[in-house]
């Protein structure tokens, strides 16, 4: 994930204010827990507290459900999650991994994360 370029992402956020998570934790959670088929923002905040993986990749921090759905409405616009996706799936292909259970979905991100997997050889 860190080989990502996250300038979009991060273009959403603002230096003044409180300080946030951070939203490439964010991502690598939401992608992890996509990748496991969890989409409930509910299950994701247990998991991040009792799931020695998603632990990790919240690097120990516990957000709760307000963050998710921030970052998830606000900050992680479709356009964001496609580039993002894209990438993500790119650098696995150029890894010489695979998703092999990635679910369909009618819903508008998970077709567009699809579409991008499918791409992802063509480039």
């Amino acid at each position: 994930m860190e080989d990502l370029d996250f300038s979009g992402l991060l273009a959403c956020y603002s230096d003044k204010g409180r300080t946030g998570f951070n939203p490439i934790m964010l991502y690598s959670v939401v992608t992890y827990a996509n990748m496991r088929g969890v989409r409930a923002v509910d299950r994701i905040v247990d998991l991040c507290q009792r799931d020695l993986a998603f632990i990790w990749l919240a690097k120990g921090q516990k957000p709760q459900r307000d963050a998710f759905y921030d970052f998830k409405g606000k900050k992680l616009t479709g356009e964001i999650l496609d580039e993002l996706n894209y990438q993500f799936l790119r650098r696995l292909k150029n890894e010489g991994l695979s998703l092999f259970a990635v679910r369909k979905r009618k819903n508008r991100r998970s077709s567009s994360f699809m579409k991008n997997w499918r791409n992802a050889g063509a480039a």
